[in-house]
Formats: C-alpha cells, structure tokens, sequence
C-alpha cells in the first residue's frame, strides 16, 4: 500500500524547484552536444561500415579482372577505399569515446546532484549513509534528468 503525506509531497515539489529544475536547464546543453555528439558517431560508423563493404566488393571485383594492369589499378583503389573506411571507423570510434566521457561526466554530476539533495533535506545523517541515500536515488534522478519528463516551473 502505497502511503504518502503531504509533508513528503511538499518537500518532493521543492526539490523540484529548488534544486532539480536548476540542474537540468544547466545540464542541457551539455546533454545536447552529447546526443549530437552520439547521432554523429553513430553515422560515421555506419558510413565507415558501408566504405568496408564497397572496398571489399571492389578487392574481390579487382582480384577476378584478368588483364594484370587493369587488375593492379582496381586493387589500389580497392585498398584506397579500404583505407578511407579505417579512417571513418577511427574517427567514429574517437567520438564514441567523447561521448562515453561526456556520459561519465554526467554520471559524476548526478551524484553531486544526489548529494545535494540529500544535504539539503537530511542535513545530520552520517557522510556513509548520505552515500547509500544518494545511490538509491540515482535511478530515479537518471529518469527525471533524462528528457523523457518534461517539467513545467
């Protein structure tokens, strides 16, 4: 049975307010560059993935030619093509891990945000219970940090 008192909604609506609403206008560009930052990623791996195959398809086109020439000529440029796409993936993988710091920065701010919280409305408990306060509260600050709740002041 779920049971909830006003006093408890009250304090719940000021740590929106107070501390949570402020945190998130803050927190939103950064949270901006990062999704950019991801779709960027995420299409220049795709772009390198596809340059892989085409250079492969041409090695393989390359390798059945049979004048020998012709045939050296369609491999350098299958390897070209092969090169082009490793320095896609590289560049692709670069901003994976942009994006993979960026999220553990993140990480970081929702646990000072945590901390806070926990500070401001339970002043006197112990530094170690702060911290398995703050840690059960993670999840929920994940969901309301995310974008997927709007909030109106």
């Amino acid at each position: 049975m779920l049971e909830m008192k006003i006093s408890g909604l009250d304090d719940s609506i000021q740590v929106l307010k107070k501390i949570l609403l402020p945190w998130v206008a803050a927190q939103e560009p950064e949270r901006e560059k990062r999704i950019a930052t991801e779709r960027t990623a995420q299409r220049e791996r795709l772009e390198a993935d596809l340059m892989a195959q085409e250079a492969k398809e041409k090695r393989e086109a390359a390798e059945r030619e049979a004048d020998s020439l012709r045939k050296s000529v369609l491999i350098a440029r299958a390897d070209e093509s092969k090169a082009r796409a490793l320095v896609y993936g590289a560049q692709a993988e670069k901003l994976r891990a942009e994006v993979e710091q960026m999220q553990k920065q993140q990480r970081l701010e929702m646990i000072k945000l945590g901390l806070e919280i926990v500070k401001t409305y339970a002043p006197n408990v112990p530094e170690e219970e702060k911290l398995q306060y703050v840690m059960r509260l993670l999840p929920d600050l994940e969901v309301l940090v995310s974008g997927k709740v709007k909030f109106r002041e």
